[in-house]
């Protein structure tokens, strides 16, 4: 006797429960033009790594030390790569949460705070202004 799958079928996706039917990947709705060459985007990573921190790299080594400050950079490092893959995390959730292929930063602020937990604690249009 074969069991046929429920139309009610119900699946966890980033800690939150959906409906099967109406699962909604962000991915398959975005167009597939490329904004940013591969080249832009390393120039601008580049860039961003290279401005000021070229400078007070060395300074700030001589201020705490050679060893202090390698771990210091390693620790940082390893901090801000696991607060962008959080982010990307979160715009994908909110991505599925409000249907829509993607979200710019300042709205991936407004609907974190005008739908999650801080919601009547927090003005979404206040936070999008906090850097």
């Amino acid at each position: 006797m074969s069991q046929e799958p429920s139309t009610s079928e119900r699946r966890e996706v980033g800690g939150l429960e959906e409906d099967a039917e109406e699962a909604y990947d962000p991915y398959e709705h975005r167009s597939q033009e490329k904004l940013v060459s591969d080249a832009g985007s390393w120039v601008n990573l580049v860039k961003s790594a290279a401005g000021t921190g070229l400078f007070a790299i060395p300074n700030a080594f001589a201020c705490v030390g050679m060893l202090v400050g390698v771990v210091g950079t390693v620790v940082v490092g390893v901090l801000i790569t696991v607060a962008v893959q959080f982010l990307v995390q979160i715009h994908y959730e909110l991505c599925m949460r409000q249907k829509k292929p993607v979200l710019a930063y300042d709205e991936v602020c407004e609907v974190a705070f005008s739908t999650g937990a801080l919601k009547s604690k927090v003005d979404p249009d206040v936070m999008v202004l906090v850097p």
